[in-house]
């Protein structure tokens, strides 16, 4: 899926798999259609969203990845088109990440969030601030996946 902001108004263009589920914003109105798995990568462009991106791209019950950098644009995004899965990287700035996880818990419905964190002190304020699952930088793509589909098979998750 690729954004283009357009005269103030964002529009999504979406590349699906075969048999996916459309979610599509249009003129401010939000159309999904159930059993969409949605998840958002808030983190700076670079090899870790690169990675992230194709990693989650690769995991069969979810359809759409979206990709944001900065926590505010991430909880816009959150509000729009509710993620059921958001990835937050700990090098978009600290009290961003906290704020914005906080906030992000605080949507109704609500998603599941992973944090990527480098030390233990993100890992407690990822913790405190709500996080669902917090993955130390180095992680290896199974310890990913693993927490995803745990994190997927929650009710309401």
């Amino acid at each position: 899926m690729r954004l283009v902001l357009k005269r103030g108004i964002i529009w999504a263009i979406f590349e699906l798999k075969a048999n996916a589920v459309v979610s599509i914003f249009l003129k401010g109105c939000h159309l999904m259609i159930p059993n969409t798995v949605l998840a958002l990568i808030a983190a700076k462009p670079g090899r870790l969203r690169d990675s992230l991106r194709a990693l989650l791209t690769a995991i069969p019950q979810i359809d759409v990845v979206n990709q944001v950098d900065e926590g505010p644009l991430a909880l816009k995004m959150v509000t729009q088109f509710h993620p059921t899965l958001v990835l937050l990287d700990s090098n978009l700035p600290s009290s961003e990440i906290q704020s914005t996880l906080k906030r992000i818990k605080g949507e109704l419905p609500q998603p599941r969030c992973i944090v990527l964190v480098d030390n233990d002190q993100q890992q407690c304020d990822a913790n405190n601030s709500g996080a669902d699952a917090v993955l130390v930088k180095g992680f290896s793509v199974a310890n990913l996946f693993g927490t995803v589909e745990k994190l997927l098979s929650v009710p309401g998750g």
